[in-house]
């Protein structure tokens, strides 16, 4: 393995103009052809016909994140126009922002192997470098593409600004100006330091967030003065660390997706125990209605039985009493019918008593 490799690049709509190149003797003095415009950067990254010269065979750039290739440079010149209706405030009132201010930020990560899919390393590293790219850039953060026509993987972000100018979002930018607006009158070597400053956290993070896991070096050999073979060392000593890392980082894998469907079961068990509880609850609620219910009937039924009883007392004592009358009336038929027998056989007695003293 090597070491990483991750660059931030701020464009303009407009190409730069080159720096002075010095001749040689008393030739004049040309200038290089300057950094490239925004648009340009864009055509080359999603390889547009003739953009691409250093490539013998252009393919489609794989779209990792964000708006796909057919649709960037639609966006783009929407940021663009966006662009021009941007007014800078400065001590004389307000202006148009400058045509050469950097409207995109472009980040170049590199892999020191061909895109391999096979490649546990490559993989691990393309997947890592973009969720790092996220992280940081987060909304502004427009596309991220993955380039296989070239001798290393490697892949592209874009990153904008609504038009405003991208430095705030590159990391050295960002530390030089809030450099200057905490001291205006710092000076340009302090500006410098606290960009390089900027930009080495920015390697370093990337470094503990994704070269360490992906074998990769912090730093080359040159800068160390290392040896050939010192440094074939290292870059088996970062090799052999990564795929350890890369093993353990499976396992753990896998002991996460374990646990995730011990919890999913754990979750299902604890669904039908709720299911079952509530189940229970509600025959429990309906037995207590029911009891309730019976309770109630129960009650109707003693209160019924005792009119009842009170109405069949009620009935008993009016026919005892129509019985009593009844009685009553036959007593004195008895008697009248009694009284009259005794009066005749009286009578009958008296004319017996006649007749034998006649």
């Amino acid at each position: 393995m090597g070491y990483q490799f991750l660059r931030e690049e701020c464009y303009a709509r407009i190409r730069s103009q080159g720096a002075p190149q010095a001749g040689k003797g008393r030739e004049k003095k040309s200038k290089t052809l300057g950094k490239r415009s925004a648009r340009e950067v864009i055509a080359e990254l999603v390889r547009e016909a003739d953009a691409t010269p250093h490539i013998v065979r252009p393919l489609a750039p794989v779209l990792l994140h964000g708006v796909p290739a057919h649709e960037l440079m639609a966006i783009y010149e929407q940021i663009e126009a966006m662009s021009f209706d941007i007014e800078i405030p400065t001590k004389d009132g307000h202006r148009k922002q400058r045509s050469d201010t950097p409207i995109i930020l472009g980040v170049v990560a590199s892999f020191p192997g061909p895109a391999d899919p096979s490649n546990q390393l490559y993989v691990s590293w393309k997947n890592m470098t973009v969720d790092f790219l996220k992280r940081r850039y987060g909304e502004s953060l427009l596309s991220i593409f993955e380039h296989l026509d070239e001798k290393y993987g490697h892949m592209h972000a874009i990153i904008h600004n609504k038009g405003n100018s991208v430095k705030p979002l590159h990391a050295g930018h960002a530390a030089a100006l809030t450099l200057k607006q905490k001291n205006k009158n710092c000076s340009r070597k302090a500006q410098a330091d606290a960009y390089k400053a900027a930009e080495r956290i920015f390697q370093d993070d990337y470094h503990k967030e994704v070269g360490i896991s992906a074998g990769l070096g912090r730093i080359g050999p040159r800068r160390r003065r290392l040896s050939r073979a010192e440094w074939k060392a290292e870059q088996q000593a970062h090799e052999a660390s990564a795929i350890t890392f890369y093993t353990a980082n499976k396992s753990v894998e896998a002991a996460k997706i374990k646990m995730v469907q011990a919890d999913k079961r754990h979750q299902h068990i604890a669904v039908q125990a709720a299911s079952i509880q509530a189940l229970h609850d509600e025959n429990q609620r309906e037995l207590a209605r029911q009891l309730a219910d019976v309770a109630q009937l129960k009650s109707m039924n003693e209160k019924k039985a005792k009119e009842l009883a009170s109405a069949l007392k009620d009935a008993s004592v009016t026919r005892l009493k129509i019985e009593n009358k009844r009685l009553r009336i036959y007593l004195k038929a008895f008697y009248r019918m009694l009284f009259a027998k005794k009066i005749q056989t009286s009578h009958r007695s008296h004319q017996k008593i006649h007749l034998r003293r006649g």
